[in-house]
């Protein structure tokens, strides 16, 4: 299965290159908001598909806790849709935001793209207790937060740096 590939076959992974037309700036400044009412049809879904799998257990305790382990598999494979599908489902299933699914949500719309919207949710998830969530989904967060917050501020300064007239060096 993964032996049947050859040099060349991996070699054709990297020609094809999705971002050739947008420079990094255009990578890290662009914002195309997520379709949440696409995104709130596929939760539900997944709710009934996981409650399917799931027949003969009342525990929706073993719900969340398997929808939440979903999404941070999904997370780590950077599936960011699918892992966000399975953290509103787990929060929905709960009834109540949940610290790791807020943090999975914020992740998973940056990632896909939403830039704002990620902002928006960071501020309101800083207060948080995140006493429940795991190290990895901690290690995400933090870096996600970083580039939020400290990736304009570099742009800036870069451009600023380019406006300035080179200084003579003797």
């Amino acid at each position: 299965m993964w032996g049947n590939h050859s040099e060349d076959d991996q070699d054709s992974w990297f020609e094809e290159d999705d971002w050739s037309d947008m420079d990094d700036e255009d990578l890290m400044t662009s914002n195309s908001p997520v379709d949440m009412n696409e995104i709130s049809n596929l939760v539900d879904r997944k709710i009934v598909f996981h409650r399917s799998c799931l027949l003969g257990t009342d525990s929706a305790e073993f719900d969340v806790a398997g929808l939440l382990l979903e999404s941070e598999l999904a997370l780590n494979n950077h599936d960011y849709k699918s892992s966000l599908i399975c953290g509103l489902a787990a929060q929905k299933i709960a009834n109540q935001p949940l610290a790791p699914t807020r943090l999975i949500e914020m992740i998973c719309i940056y990632q896909l793209g939403d830039r704002e919207r990620a902002v928006t949710i960071m501020k309101e998830i800083e207060k948080i207790p995140k006493s429940q969530v795991s190290p990895y989904l901690m290690k995400k967060y933090t870096s996600t937060c970083e580039v939020l917050t400290f990736m304009p501020q570099l742009l800036d300064m870069l451009k600023a740096a380019e406006k300035k007239p080179p200084r003579n060096r003797r």
